[in-house]
């Protein structure tokens, strides 16, 4: 226990432990639990989808059943009309006048109470078949004699409720009573409508099935007495349908549904799947926002470091060049220094760590101008053999006061070049004090200008304690430093390779290091001829 909490004292470990527990820790418990829950979701699915399929079935059967309840109010306003005829003329005449503008309606018939068979037909259904129809009629109500009272409670309570009766393959009989009007108690005619099955699906049902169709479904209706297919909202493979209920008015005819180019198992399980890979994609994009997170307070962090070790490392450097200065200064101002020579050298001493400080300083006032990209260089044509020529003639005293062995190479004639001048001697003055400060035993520097191709370029080779090859792309990052005891023993700011880098780039060039460990250093600048 002691040892984690050593271990979470660290900031990084401190936010990985805070994220995990706000972020993490939650999705993933939420994603474990919707895999163990993916049957029971695909189930629930199932049973909304299955849901919607019924509602669906529901609004047909009330709309199919709302059309017989219109037709039957009609219908029994007739029989009542007709409750004491005795003639059948002038009632088959209303019939008639009745079954205009119905086509399911094959005919229509009202048996009074005085036993009159009042029947009216329309289209191919003849009139020839009124005694069998008066057949089915009376062997129905005798047959069925407690069905029928049922239906008589229920019209007295305010509910008609048919008596179905099978005619032919075809059609379809519905009986229902007529109660007297003034007392709303006895039954003055028994009325009836003859349904063609075919056309009562083709005009009520399809009807209603096209204005509730959204593309989604495949609807049919069947004669399940016969096996008989009457309609079909468009042709279909197979014969599995997702639900199916009977027509409440015609019971013999089923109303079948079933999902287009899918079962509803496929669909449930095709949307817990698309469920379960957006939450999947939701903890990758998590994951990699975390390591992102992670890697960025890393860099902020490390960053922070360096710029606290490039404090303490700046002020020593400002220290050292100027307690030499105060030191050489008060001597020769005591006048301490009787031998003439003695003080040209205090005196160049004094002139070298001024241009050290000079140097120092402007390194880190170009970098604050590039961090705020107000650096501006001047360009002009240049020779830089030149430029290297003054750069060395000024710090070679400092070079021979460190004992360093200077070569110098310059290849002529050279091109000239387009370049700032005082931008080069500062990214050349940086590569030679790295060369003094990382140099150990073998104190020697030698110095190349060569013009290649479309390019001149400017090495600065060393014999110092060199570069690990994992290190070579880091060490040009601002206030980056090697990791390495000897390196860090050596004060710097850690500016002066970022610097060469931002300068080489301005310039539309390039700085390339060679280096093996224990053997030296080589960095080449090359800049594009003009």
């Amino acid at each position: 226990m002691a040892g984690f909490r050593r271990r979470i004292r660290t900031p990084i470990s401190r936010i990985s432990v805070i994220v995990a527990v706000a972020l993490v820790i939650p999705l993933a418990t939420y994603t474990i639990y919707q895999l163990a829950q993916s049957g029971e979701n695909e189930r629930l699915l199932r049973s909304i989808y299955q849901r919607q399929l019924d509602s669906i079935l529901f609004s047909v059967n009330q709309y199919c059943w709302d059309r017989f309840n219109t037709w039957a109010s009609e219908l029994a306003v007739l029989g009542r009309s007709l409750k004491d005829a005795d003639r059948a003329w002038p009632g088959v005449r209303n019939l008639r006048r009745f079954l205009r503008g119905k086509p399911p309606l094959s005919g229509a018939f009202v048996v009074n109470r005085r036993d009159v068979f009042l029947m009216a037909t329309a289209g191919q259904f003849s009139s020839v078949r009124r005694p069998q129809l008066r057949r089915l009629v009376t062997r129905t109500l005798s047959e069925r004699e407690a069905v029928w009272n049922r239906a008589v409670r229920q019209a007295r309570a305010g509910y008609t409720r048919p008596l179905v009766a099978r005619l032919d393959v075809d059609h379809t009989v519905l009986l229902f009573p007529v109660l007297d009007a003034e007392t709303a108690d006895s039954v003055v005619a028994t009325c009836g409508l003859v349904i063609d099955d075919q056309r009562f699906v083709d005009d009520v049902v399809a009807r209603k099935l096209n204005a509730i169709n959204t593309g989604e479904f495949i609807f049919a209706v069947s004669d399940q007495s016969r096996n008989h297919l009457l309609y079909a909202s468009e042709d279909f493979e197979g014969n599995r349908f997702e639900t199916s209920e009977s027509l409440w008015i015609l019971p013999d005819l089923r109303l079948q549904i079933r999902l287009r180019g899918t079962t509803l198992e496929q669909l449930s399980r095709a949307r817990t799947r698309r469920n379960l890979l957006f939450l999947g994609a939701v903890n990758g994009i998590l994951a990699l926002a975390l390591v992102f997170l992670l890697r960025t307070v890393t860099h902020e962090m490390a960053l922070a470091r360096m710029k606290t070790a490039f404090v303490a490392n700046v002020s020593h450097e400002l220290r050292t060049p100027l307690s030499l200065i105060r030191m050489y200064a008060e001597t020769l101002e005591l006048d301490r220094v009787p031998d003439d020579a003695k003080k040209r050298r205090y005196y160049r001493s004094i002139v070298s760590e001024s241009s050290r400080l000079t140097q120092l300083i402007n390194n880190i006032l170009d970098f604050s101008r590039i961090e705020s990209k107000q650096k501006r260089y001047k360009f002009t044509t240049v020779d830089l053999g030149g430029i290297v020529e003054r750069v060395v003639d000024s710090y070679r005293f400092h070079l021979d006061q460190n004992g360093f062995a200077l070569s110098l190479q310059i290849q002529r004639p050279l091109p000239e070049v387009q370049a700032d001048p005082e931008a080069v001697e500062q990214a050349l003055v940086n590569l030679l004090d790295n060369a003094v400060k990382f140099s150990n035993d073998r104190r020697e520097v030698n110095i190349r200008v060569w013009h290649e191709r479309d390019k001149v370029a400017i090495s600065v080779e060393d014999r110092g304690i060199g570069i690990p090859e994992s290190e070579q792309k880091k060490i040009f990052e601002e206030f980056y430093r090697v990791g390495d005891d000897l390196v860090h023993n050596t004060r710097g700011s850690g500016l002066g390779l970022a610097l060469v880098k931002h300068i080489m780039r301005v310039h539309r060039g390039s700085v390339r290091v060679r280096s093996k460990v224990g053997e030296g250093s080589t960095f080449t600048l090359e800049f594009p001829v003009a």
